[in-house]
Parts: structure tokens; sequence; C-alpha cells
């Protein structure tokens, strides 16, 4: 398949409550549209997030591979999904292969030879931040249809922590819960939480520490599952995981991984190895969380994912293709081939 012209633009969405990352506060969800033709005129889009704290590549290197790049000098396969690298960036590597994707699904509706799990389930998400409310979010979610909360920890005292975890438990008996510490965490103080956990059935704790070798040889240990996040970046990063043997769950941000081949290279590895990638946004807007859901609509588990992020936004580049209901997503693959952002306003 010949490529004909390739265009960008920026674009920015308001949150609706700000939020804090280890960049500082977040207000505004920033982003670029790539906006790729073939020789048919057929029209494909793809987002580059750019959320400080989510994506550590430079913009303006992002940028320069952009204006340097000759569509017209490549020819692309027109079967999906995408292989060839052609970016430095992963992320401009995710937005490319959505918007080839799109041309794909425009040339021919059945491209895409997945079999697709529906609904995606989601998950909630909430914070030991503000213990005097965390239970009645939590009946809120279940009373909307969740069976699945991720409890950000290891922001304060952890004894307090865990006698909230603890209530939460006895309150919620049927509950799934996570627990995402995010690296906060030292070696020993993994050893000792979780053990003081291991009766609360807990479904997974995230990224416990923050260096990969420790999070391996935890593993071996812990009588909780655990589940890496920060530890995978690349194709060779989850390939170090898969292959520990005990690490049994990965949340992945694709637009922080590069391409749809990495990833479909990845998912079956995972699945021979009876790991379950969960897929996370990297707060997206809806032209990129659309594929997100695709990605996850392709894997064979029915865990909930972290794709509940729309309501976060106060305005958005399309309307969402693929809304949240009672936690669930409805994954209906005809809709990627409608997504056009250049036909709305930012709202």
């Amino acid at each position: 398949m010949k490529l004909g012209g390739l265009e960008y633009y920026n674009y920015s969405l308001p949150l609706k409550t700000s939020f804090i990352t280890s960049a500082g506060n977040i207000s505004e969800c920033r982003g670029i549209i790539l906006k790729i033709n073939d020789e048919n005129g057929n029209t494909g889009f793809g987002d580059i997030p750019l959320l400080k704290g989510f994506n550590s590549e430079n913009e303006s290197e992002i940028i320069t591979e952009l204006n340097s790049f000759n569509p017209q000098k490549i020819d692309v396969t027109d079967k999906f999904p995408p292989g060839k690298i052609l970016f430095r960036s992963k992320t401009l590597q995710f937005a490319f292969d959505q918007a080839i994707t799109q041309i794909i699904l425009k040339n021919n509706s059945k491209a895409l030879n997945v079999d697709f799990v529906n609904p995606v389930k989601v998950n909630a998400v909430t914070s030991l931040s503000n213990p005097e409310v965390l239970e009645e979010n939590i009946r809120k979610f279940i009373s909307n249809g969740c069976n699945t909360v991720k409890i950000k920890t290891g922001i304060s005292d952890y004894q307090t922590e865990l006698h909230t975890i603890r209530k939460m438990r006895k309150s919620f008996p049927l509950l799934n819960i996570r627990l995402d510490v995010n690296g906060a965490w030292s070696f020993e103080e993994s050893l000792k939480n979780i053990d003081l956990l291991k009766d609360l059935n807990i479904q997974y704790i995230e990224q416990p520490v923050a260096d990969t070798k420790d999070l391996i040889k935890l593993s071996k240990i812990s009588e909780i599952p655990l589940c890496a996040d920060e530890s995978v970046r690349c194709l060779h990063d989850a390939e170090e995981i898969v292959s520990c043997g005990k690490i049994k769950f990965i949340v992945l941000k694709p637009s922080l991984f590069g391409g749809f081949s990495d990833f479909f290279r990845l998912k079956d590895l995972a699945e021979e190895n009876a790991v379950n990638l969960i897929i996370s946004s990297s707060f997206e807007s809806s032209v990129g969380n659309s594929w997100l859901i695709m990605l996850a609509a392709s894997l064979n588990h029915k865990f909930a994912h972290g794709l509940a992020t729309r309501d976060f936004f106060a305005g958005d580049l399309i309307e969402n293709p693929f809304p949240v209901s009672g936690f669930k997503i409805n994954f209906v693959p005809e809709k990627l081939r409608h997504i056009n952002p250049l036909r709305e306003h930012v709202k």
C-alpha cells in the first residue's frame, strides 16, 4: 500500500479535576493527532498522548521525526497488524499504526482477523488518601456494575492504609481488589507488607517495588500475585517479566510500548505462559483510547482493564465510540473505520 500525505496537529483537552503526578499538577491533557492518506484518498488518524508524568518521550524529538518522515517513500502492508517499525519514538509508532490500520479497514472491513472478547470489562480507580469517602465511593462503583477496584496505596502510613484495606475487604467480600503501589515500597517493606495482606484475597499488587530485578525476586516468594507496570516499557522488558515465570499480570500502556506488531508478539508470548495483559490508558483522547479498547478485546481473558478514563475529561476530540456502561465496553470493530477527529470541535 502506497501512502500519500501526512499531517499533524496539536490538541489540548481540559480535565474536570486536576491531579498530581511526578511532573506536578495536571489540569489538561495534551497530544498530537496524525492524519495519513493512502494513494486512493483513504484517511487514517492516530493519537500521540503527551501527558507529563505518563509519557517520558521528548515532544520536540517526536516533532523532528514527523517533520523528517516522507510517507510517499514508504510502502506499508495492507494486512493487519502493521509490522514495519518506522520510528524511534514508541508513542509515534503506535499512533502511526492506528492510522495505518484505519486505512487498512477502509480498504477491507474484515481485515481484523482477531477473535474479540465482548464485553471488555473495566475497573474503577480510587485511592487511600481519603479513607472517609472510600467506602462510599466503592458502594457507588458496585451499584453501577463494578466488580474490580484498583486502590492507589503507598501514599501514607502503612498501618493506617492496612486498616482501611482490611475494612474494605470486610465490607466488600466479593470485590476484586487490586493495590497499586507505584514502586513506593522497598524490597524489605514489600516482604513485610505483603505478609500482612496475604489473608485479604487481593487480586494482585501492582509494582510494589521500583526495581525490576527486585520485582522478579519478590514474585518468587510472594503469597499474593504481583503485577508489573512501570517495569514494562518495551518488548524486551515484557519478555524478561514473562520469562521469570512468577509474575502473572502485566499492566500495559500500549501508547508507551510501541507498535501493533510488538503488542501482538507480546500477546502470543503472554498467552503461551498464562500471563494476563491488563490494558491501561495514558490519558489519550477517544481517538487513541478506541484502539486501546480494540487491543483489550483481542485478549483471551476476562479480567478488567484500566480504560474507564473518559469521565476525567471535560472535553474530547470526538464523540466516544465506545462508552462505558456498567463498567463494561461493547467493542464494535466497524466503528474504528469511522473515527474522524477533524469533523468535531474540541469541547
